[in-house]
């Protein structure tokens, strides 16, 4: 058996691969999982004890996943209990009688500190950056050929997303993972624009090559008969199933997906948190 033994390697659709899984999986999925993971062990695939190591780690990844999928099943009456650890409180209330306990906090936030995914600390870099200024426009000609060029440009970066519910784009998900652009909802009261966004496509991103593509009528009759012949009909029963069976399934995808990141973003606090202890521990 040749593979990769590094976990970190891998993502999250090459440990379903792994397990030959779907997104959907169930405990009878996870029961079999279990299973390839036995089927692993020295004692029995006479294997080195590394593939063993390694499928019992992809495995904790898929029931963290699970774990976090199934916590709405819980009551809304459970009553938690925050576990206090003595040993660390302790060890804090020590550290904090040192005259430099402020300068000692500071240097092990900035060593263990975990930034959060996707947020990449504002705009000062683009402000600061000479991106998209171009001085050689100084005559009627070039002007036109640098317009139709941002055209060009800012139509490949749009993207069609279909049917979107209506909504401000200014505000984290609980994953905190900043949005694509910051302005306000369509029927909001407070008008804004992102500024990135306003600088990078304040041009209409229509050509005349949309214009020479688009089909022309000669009279109102000519664009009436076409509209005639137009099917706009609703949709049958089973085409909205589909769409709505469809709509399930990729957010069925989005939460397992959701539930991997949370589940790696768990695991590697819980590492820095033990690093942040392990840092004061040789401190006192």
């Amino acid at each position: 058996m040749d593979i990769d033994l590094n976990l970190e390697n891998y993502d999250l659709d090459d440990i379903l691969a792994l397990f030959k899984i779907k997104y959907s999986f169930d405990k009878a999925d996870l029961k079999k999982a279990k299973r390839m993971v036995l089927q692993t062990h020295p004692d029995k695939s006479k294997l080195p004890k590394e593939y063993f190591l390694f499928f019992s780690s992809a495995y904790k990844v898929l029931y963290s996943i699970h774990r976090f999928r199934t916590r709405c099943d819980a009551q809304e009456t459970t009553d938690y209990v925050i576990e206090k650890d003595k040993e660390k409180e302790s060890l804090l209330k020590d550290l904090s009688k040192k005259k430099n306990f402020n300068k000692i906090f500071n240097e092990m936030f900035e060593k263990h500190f975990v930034p959060s995914d996707g947020v990449d600390g504002g705009y000062g870099d683009w402000l600061k950056s000479k991106e998209d200024i171009d001085t050689r426009v100084t005559t009627r000609q070039n002007m036109n050929s640098t317009f139709e060029q941002k055209k060009r440009e800012t139509k490949e970066l749009i993207v069609h997303r279909g049917i979107e519910e209506l909504g401000g784009g200014g505000h984290h998900d609980l994953l905190d993972e900043g949005p694509e652009s910051y302005g306000s909802a369509i029927f909001s009261p407070f008008q804004y624009e992102d500024l990135r966004k306003a600088h990078r496509e304040s041009v209409v991103p229509v050509t005349n090559e949309d214009f020479e593509n688009t089909k022309k009528y000669n009279s109102v009759v000519d664009l009436q008969k076409s509209r005639s012949t137009q099917d706009f009909k609703p949709k049958t029963y089973s085409q909205s199933q589909g769409l709505l069976y469809a709509e399930r399934n990729t957010k069925d995808i989005q939460d397992v997906r959701r539930a991997y990141k949370l589940a790696k973003q768990d695991e590697r606090i819980k590492k820095t948190n033990d690093g942040w202890m392990a840092s004061f521990k040789m401190l006192t």
